[in-house]
This record gives structure tokens, sequence and C-alpha cells, in this order.
């Protein structure tokens, strides 16, 4: 690419037989590679009609489309200085990653919830990259990735890749049995800035953190969140009862998210004065930003006073498997 005026060259761009396209500037001092399907684009070439520093207008010619586009090479370099390219395997086959520039590839990359998606994917997928758009780091661990991935199927037919990464996480349907009192369940109340509610009420819940100990993992949390001290081994798997092997979870957002919850149930019989001491207590992770009051109501009350998707599911999967427990 050179300026019409001078004619002196401002990038170079190479095809390479993996049909990336390399660009090598002087300025950034390092090789950058965009690959043709990620962008959609095939770039035949490019003329400017001033200098590339300036924001005059530019002709951009891509494959057979031909428009005037304003302001439109500093949005192309903008994409150009994307991090190096790096190739990730998937179903065998060497898949081209891209990052923007404030994502660590490699961070997203080493994360369980990405490793565990690209073993896990069905064949009929076929990947053709990935670009990884934000990672949102809890302390020293990965928590949120979001990226886009070029994918059809092998007819070639376009499937949406857009995915907002959370990994699994766990939930606890707690029941305390009271004599004369009808059996009664635990809700947290906490801030959820997502949905813009203050007080939203949910049954206990935490996120695995790459952790494949579900018994384990939930009961930390009961105890985080409640108070309540148990061991894995008083939980009851119920995603494990209904569905076996076939699902790792419920799954809330399929269209959007890997998020899928792993549902336990927690029974205890407790006294009055402990069932009392419940009601209201604060409790939760400060470190972690957690802000949680506890709510005890009757288990027959659940699924009208929370709409919270973890509690309703936690709810059907107990009726439907209460008499085999």
């Amino acid at each position: 690419v050179s300026t019409q005026s001078t004619g002196k060259t401002i990038f170079n761009f190479k095809k390479s037989n993996n049909n990336n396209f390399s660009i090598l500037n002087k300025k950034y001092s390092h090789k950058i590679n965009i690959h043709n399907s990620l962008f959609l684009f095939t770039l035949n070439f490019l003329i400017l009609t001033n200098k590339a520093t300036s924001n005059h207008t530019s002709t951009c010619y891509c494959c057979s489309n031909f428009g005037l586009i304003n302001n439109s090479f500093h949005r192309f370099l903008s994409m150009a200085t994307l991090n190096s390219s790096v190739n990730y395997t998937i179903h065998s086959k060497q898949i081209p990653i891209t990052g923007e520039p404030n994502v660590d590839i490699q961070k997203c990359l080493s994360s369980v919830p990405f490793q565990e998606w690209a073993q896990r994917l069905d064949n009929r997928f076929v990947v053709r990259a990935i670009h990884f758009q934000s990672l949102d780091m809890f302390g020293p661990r990965v928590g949120f990735i979001k990226f886009k991935a070029d994918i059809v199927s092998h007819e070639g037919k376009f499937i949406p890749g857009i995915v907002f990464m959370r990994g699994g996480t766990v939930a606890i349907l707690v029941i305390l049995e009271t004599e004369g009192l009808a059996p009664q369940t635990i809700l947290t109340i906490q801030p959820r800035s997502p949905i813009g509610v203050f007080d939203c009420k949910e049954i206990p819940a935490g996120m695995l953190d790459g952790d494949g100990n579900f018994a384990g993992v939930a009961a930390k949390e009961m105890e985080e969140e409640t108070g309540i001290k148990m061991s894995s081994s008083e939980l009851i798997d119920l995603t494990a009862l209904a569905y076996s092997e076939r699902a790792r979870g419920v799954y809330f957002t399929c269209g959007g998210s890997d998020e899928f919850a792993r549902i336990f149930l927690f029974k205890k019989k407790v006294t009055k004065e402990e069932l009392l001491a419940l009601q209201n207590k604060l409790t939760g992770n400060l470190e972690e930003g957690e802000q949680i009051t506890l709510s005890v109501i009757p288990l027959s009350d659940l699924w009208r006073t929370t709409s919270d998707a973890k509690a309703l599911s936690a709810l059907t999967l107990y009726e439907k498997l209460k008499d085999c427990l």
C-alpha cells in the first residue's frame, strides 16, 4: 500500500500458504496476520488518495465490491494492529486465533472453559477462525471471555459463533426440616447489576472456576453464602440423576453463553432456633464483592418468590425425582 501523492510504501501485504495476510510495517516493527475468512473479505488492493496519516477519504476495493469509504483507512489500521495470530487445534485442524490488542490470547486459550469447549465441540461445527474480543480477570484467574468464531456447517452454511464464556456453576436447593413446620428453603438476596436488580433473590450458587469437583465447590459455596458447613457427600447431584452423562448441567442462555448450572440438593434437620438464626443473616465473600442477605421461606412458596432460573430448575428436578431420593 502506498500513498498516491508520494508513492511511498506504507505497508507490504503478503499472502501466505494458509490464506493469511501478513502486514509488515516499519512503524510498528512487528508482523501482523489477518485471516481473510475472519474479516470476510479478500484484499485485492487499496489506494490512498492522500497521506495515510490523515483523516482524508480513501478508496477501498474488496473482492467484487467497490466503495468510497470516508475515514476508513484508520479503522482498517485499528483492525490491522490486532494481536499477532496464533494457531490452536480443534478437530485435528489448525485454527487461526486473533485477539484485540489488550487481550492476552494465551490466557484465553489456556482457560479451562475454553479448552473444554474446544474438546466437546461437535465435529459437525467447522471452525475456520476465532477472534477474542475481551477478557475479564478475577484477580489471578480468568473470569469472563468474549469471542467470535467463524463457524460453518460441513455444507458451508453460516452458524452464529458469538460466545460469552464463563464456564459452569453450581447451585444448591436447600431444604430445611423443622418439627412442626412445613419444609423451608434458603434464598440469597444480593445486588445483580447485569439485570439492574439490587435485591435479586436466588438459591445459593457459585462459579466452578475450572474445578471439576462439582460437589466440593457446591459445599464450599454453601458455607460461604449461608454459613452452613457440610461435606460433599451430603449433597445429592440432581443433574446427574436426571441426565446422567447426557448433560453437564442446566443451560440457561445456550444461544450466547456456555454457562451451565450443576444443581444439587441439600436436606438437613434443624431446630426452630437454628432456622430463626438464618433469617436475614448477612453473609458472602467480601473480597469478591458479595453482599448477601439470607431469606428463609417455605419451600412451597419458592416458585412464586423468585424468577431465578436456577431455583425453578432445581425445584422442577426435585419434584420429579423426590420419589427416588
